[in-house]
């Protein structure tokens, strides 16, 4: 397999993960935006206009679509698989650069970017997860 092959492959890896990258990531802020504005709108639908058997309506509506979101976005794990696919790409990226890489110097170069891109990864795959019991104290 000569190193054309390689990178082709590796470009079309690439490709994969960040297409998925970005459509789980769209999938879930589109789907967190609406979670919260259902539940502004049922909040604010069950203070001014719940008197009626319509405003009732409206809001228990809008309170089972923040809930049908909120579950949705736990059970297909958007987060999670945004995460998977933005790792994968740093990682690939990491392996292509390393092949391109020709000097001594360039290969260091590399390293260092490979150390950065890992860290802001893990970093803000932490960051994404939800606080332990331990960590917020009860």
């Amino acid at each position: 397999m000569s190193t054309n092959d390689i990178l082709n492959e590796l470009d079309n890896r690439i490709a994969f993960h960040l297409r998925w990258r970005r459509i789980w990531s769209g999938a879930y802020f589109t789907n967190a935006a609406t979670t919260v504005i259902s539940a502004a709108l049922a909040s604010v639908s069950a203070g001014f206009i719940s008197n009626t058997g319509e405003g009732k309506m409206l809001t228990a509506g809008l309170a089972l679509a923040a809930t049908i979101l909120s579950s949705l976005e736990k059970v297909l794990k958007m987060r999670e698989k945004w995460d998977l696919h933005r790792n994968s790409q740093v990682a690939l990226d990491m392996i292509r650069l390393k092949i391109l890489a020709k000097s001594d110097e360039e290969r260091a170069c590399v390293d260092q970017i490979a150390k950065v891109a890992e860290s802001y990864s893990l970093q803000l795959t932490d960051l994404n997860k939800a606080p332990t019991t331990s960590e917020t104290g009860e």
